[in-house]
């Protein structure tokens, strides 16, 4: 049998659990779409408008980052649809986390896609799998095609 600051102490445990793995999630697939939105910029916005593009267009709120994929998906520079697949994975594991609804004392959220438990590490897990080889393919399109240009 459980005592009730036993149970206090593994409810805390849970929520901080689901708060440091919100909190790093939400700050590295922020990393993975400002690279996105970098190279979309570059692609489509001529030199002098670049920051007007990305404020007025892909920074809006209603431009949501499942369509930013899709545009990313259609540019010639994308050799692989793996990787904007594995793009709308880190999307709908972040879009999960954060609209989540704790659960229990196991650092368990509801699924929001499923509607059952499911351990914060295994998201986590899940995450981290796709993000190195997603960034750094990411940074190779960008330096690639507009870092490295001879003037």
């Amino acid at each position: 049998m459980i005592t009730r600051e036993e149970f206090l102490k593994k409810l805390v445990e849970s929520q901080e659990s689901l708060k440091r793995a919100r909190g790093e999630i939400l700050q590295r697939f922020n990393e993975i779409e400002n690279l996105v939105t970098a190279i979309l910029t570059a692609y489509y916005a001529k030199a002098d408008k670049q920051s007007e593009f990305t404020f007025n267009f892909l920074g809006d709120s209603s431009i949501p980052t499942s369509a930013k994929i899709n545009v990313l998906a259609k540019l010639p520079l994308i050799k692989s649809l793996q990787l904007c697949t594995n793009l709308k994975q880190m999307s709908n594991i972040r879009n999960n986390i954060v609209h989540s609804t704790p659960f229990g004392t196991e650092k368990q959220i509801i699924n929001s896609k499923t509607g059952k438990p499911t351990k914060i590490e295994e998201l986590e897990r899940e995450f981290n799998k796709f993000y190195n080889v997603v960034a750094a393919e990411l940074e190779k399109i960008l330096f690639d095609n507009f870092c490295n240009q001879k003037s």
